[in-house]
């Protein structure tokens, strides 16, 4: 999918324009992000405090690079917005700040997005709100001890208004993760009584198919990635915090047939955002005028 290499550019560009932050994550996560924001996830773009908005949020903030780009197709954040990742006093820096444009909290240490995760959950549970949280952590967030914590309180209060993405991509900034952990995870969630789905990360039909599955009990996702897919890092803990260099842009470029040209978007990129601004405007709209019908 041409908009998925378009996106994939972008974060590589950005990362080396900053010599520095987490490339690797977030080109594994791609067509995920991209799908669940295009389709799913609840928000208006000019209303940043919609009571009926979703929530979405980032345990492993380090990937953060993903969700600057949607929102800047979104139109929330600027291309120089993009352009200043990672720099003092930028409205991106190299981890989530709620201080940021549509930033729901601030994350980075591992696993405390889960927990920030859990009191949304419970919060919208008492507010009598049908918004879903959508929380995407990785395998050092599932490593640490507050993630099995928070895992298991979920499945105790039942929260079926949580989704958890566990993007399962084995590598650890230290190598990959049969260095540290050999349980199966699928079974781990099923003996918690999760609703536990696991898919392709590449496969946006079945990842549709799977978000748009009801529950009546938490719900994760083992998305199986691959960190730094299409680059010269894949597969590699050297994907995880670092550029991959001028000459790895260029031959991610030459693979997906992007032109060479740094922060690149192509006009189908931008027909999409367009499109997908509407969307997201109507949407808050109609369900607006539903609740205001309820009320009368």
């Amino acid at each position: 999918m041409e908009i998925i290499k378009n996106i994939r550019t972008l974060i590589v560009d950005v990362v080396q324009n900053a010599n520095s932050g987490h490339p690797g994550a977030p080109l594994g996560l791609t067509p995920f992000v991209y799908t669940l924001y295009k389709d799913y996830l609840k928000f208006d773009p000019d209303d940043e405090n919609w009571i009926g908005r979703d929530i979405f949020l980032l345990s492993n903030g380090h990937a953060c690079v993903m969700q600057y780009i949607m929102n800047y197709l979104f139109g929330v954040i600027t291309m120089e917005d993009l352009k200043q990742f990672r720099q003092l006093n930028s409205r991106t820096p190299g981890h989530p700040e709620r201080k940021s444009p549509f930033i729901e909290s601030s994350t980075g240490p591992l696993g405390q997005g889960l927990s920030n995760a859990i009191g949304f959950a419970i919060s919208l549970k008492k507010l009598q709100l049908d918004n879903t949280v959508y929380c995407v952590f990785g395998d050092g967030c599932y490593q640490e001890g507050i993630g099995q914590e928070c895992f298991s309180i979920a499945a105790n209060l039942n929260l079926d208004n949580i989704t958890f993405i566990y993007d399962y991509n084995k590598v650890t900034i230290d190598g990959h993760t049969d260095l540290s952990m050999k349980e199966d995870v699928y079974m781990r969630f099923r003996s918690l009584d999760y609703s536990v789905f696991e898919v392709d990360g590449e496969n946006i039909v079945k990842i549709k198919e799977i978000l748009e599955i009801k529950v009546n009990k938490p719900k994760v996702i083992i998305l199986r990635t691959l960190i730094g897919r299409d680059s010269v890092v894949q597969d590699s803990n050297k994907a995880h915090g670092s550029a991959i260099g001028e000459e790895g842009v260029r031959k991610l470029k030459e693979k997906y047939n992007i032109p060479q040209i740094p922060f690149y978007v192509s006009q189908s990129l931008k027909d999409e955002a367009s499109l997908m601004i509407k969307e997201k405007k109507e949407l808050h709209f109609k369900r607006y005028t539903c609740d205001k019908k309820d009320i009368s």
